[in-house]
């Protein structure tokens, strides 16, 4: 087989991209399993005719460390955050992308946790979190650290920053009993001393704001171009990685891209847990009801029915011991 080099492939677009993730795979992950490939195709609307019938042998999977390494960057972006002025949200210096008011700007939240037995799932990283990253990154890099040791450390800073966001995440995990089943005193854990078991990550890794305010899911970023290119090349990729740890989506939004990547077979149905509300202000009294004795009335546009059914089906699945 013939692979095109990288400069041969560029003027071909979006199969030209196909082929070089297609190269890669077969280089550096020469016994991972086809449907991964064949993933990459559907979600990029392609026929899988179009791209070949060879696909790649399956076999004992290889680790590999995508995170850790990927710092080109923040090496690109590092004399923008390491200016006189720190940078600010929706920094123009910091945009990456941008077509038809969707904007994509750079924070470090490049960091993937090959320990982790947990993923949270958000939508994409906010203004708070895009603020606090890179004010980490850049004050690691001032204090002479490497681009990795910036990454990790915005990472931790950064992820599902800010009140009252953290705390109803948090709330939602001691409801359900992940503290329990990680053999933790808290959920807050995750954030301080049991980091090594969590990856906290979006959808969309990067900070996406669609005309200048947050993106909510409109467009879909399955079918908008920009966004399905960050979704297939970040996400995907961590999925692929992170193959013993379960992934928890966070808001029906989310929920409903993991459901599409399990019909893609991106991810087994059981490696999914749904049914967690987004932990973002707006939902603050949803949460608190939820985790509640419920003795008042079901508030406005709350429906708990999926919460529960999450709930229940974690904990018989999790925890030896399940409460009702």
């Amino acid at each position: 087989m013939v692979v095109k080099t990288e400069k041969q492939t560029q003027r071909g677009g979006m199969f030209g991209r196909l082929l070089l993730a297609r190269a890669a795979m077969a280089n550096q992950m020469p016994n991972l399993e086809p449907t991964a490939f064949v993933a990459r195709i559907e979600l990029y609307g392609m026929d899988r005719s179009a791209a070949g019938s060879r696909m790649i042998p399956s076999g004992p999977r290889r680790e590999w460390n995508l995170g850790t390494m990927k710092t080109t960057l923040i090496e690109n972006y590092a004399q923008i955050l390491c200016a006189p002025q720190a940078p600010t949200v929706r920094d123009p210096h910091l945009l990456m992308d941008a077509k038809d008011g969707v904007n994509i700007y750079y924070a470090p939240f490049e960091y993937i946790n090959p320990s982790a037995r947990i993923v949270l799932v958000g939508i994409t990283p906010g203004p708070t979190q895009m603020v606090n990253a890179n004010n980490e990154a850049r004050r690691a890099l001032l204090a002479g650290q490497s681009t990795a040791e910036a990454i990790r450390a915005a990472k931790n800073v950064g992820a599902f920053s800010g009140e009252p966001l953290r705390s109803n995440l948090i709330k939602q995990l001691n409801h359900w009993g992940f503290h329990t089943w990680l053999g933790l005193p808290d959920s807050a854990d995750l954030f301080a001393t049991a980091r090594h078991l969590v990856q906290t990550t979006s959808l969309l890794r990067y900070p996406v704001f669609v005309n200048d305010d947050d993106y909510r899911g409109i467009p879909d970023m399955t079918k908008h171009p920009l966004l399905r290119k960050l979704l297939l090349e970040n996400f995907v990729a961590e999925v692929e990685e992170l193959q013993d740890a379960v992934f928890v989506g966070l808001g029906p939004s989310v929920q409903k891209v993991l459901s599409n990547l399990i019909q893609q077979r991106v991810l087994k149905p059981e490696r999914v847990i749904g049914g967690m509300l987004h932990p973002s202000g707006n939902c603050t009294y949803r949460i608190n009801y939820l985790i509640s004795e419920r003795m008042a009335p079901v508030p406005h546009a709350t429906n708990p029915v999926p919460y529960d059914h999450g709930r229940r089906a974690f904990r018989e699945r999790f925890l030896l011991t399940c409460s009702p």
